[in-house]
């Protein structure tokens, strides 16, 4: 499980019977709560789930792409990210998701969201065109299954 706060990376990965711990930092100062992000990574049907809570901005983006980086260095290629936590989301966490898709090819990642004010974003922006957005977990994780990554 990969666990992050800005400002403060969190990482334990289960693997058989050990648990390794890593921690450094992912960010500049101290954030207020209302800029702070929790990132857990774990997985459902075989699949990585990326969830993110709180707000998704410059200063919090980067943990969100460490977590990213993390299950795509394990040799993932194909990644749900959940957000359904997330209260707020700006243009530079739009770009992650391009970023991600960019570098994992088509297919490779899906959105979880029914929260309104992200959803609205998604379509203004026209990710919800590039990238399926689901509104529960399972259904994210029942398409990955039927429809692997190229």
């Amino acid at each position: 499980m990969l666990v992050i706060r800005a400002g403060l990376v969190a990482f334990v990965r289960r693997a058989d019977s050990r648990a390794q711990t890593l921690m450094g930092h992912a960010g500049g100062g101290a954030e207020s709560v209302a800029e702070q992000i929790a990132v857990q990574v774990t997985t459902a049907g075989g699949h990585p789930i990326v969830r993110a809570s709180g707000e998704i901005d410059l200063a919090s983006a980067p943990v969100l792409r460490a977590a990213m980086d993390t299950v795509i260095g394990d040799g993932v290629r194909q990644i749900i990210v959940d957000l359904q936590d997330v209260t707020f989301i700006d243009s530079t966490g739009l770009n992650l998701l391009i970023a991600v898709l960019k570098q994992l090819g088509p297919g490779s990642i899906s959105v979880v969201t029914a929260r309104p004010q992200v959803c609205r974003v998604l379509a203004i922006s026209g990710i919800d065109t590039l990238i399926p957005i689901f509104d529960s977990v399972a259904t994210a994780v029942e398409a990955a299954t039927k429809n692997p990554p190229e």
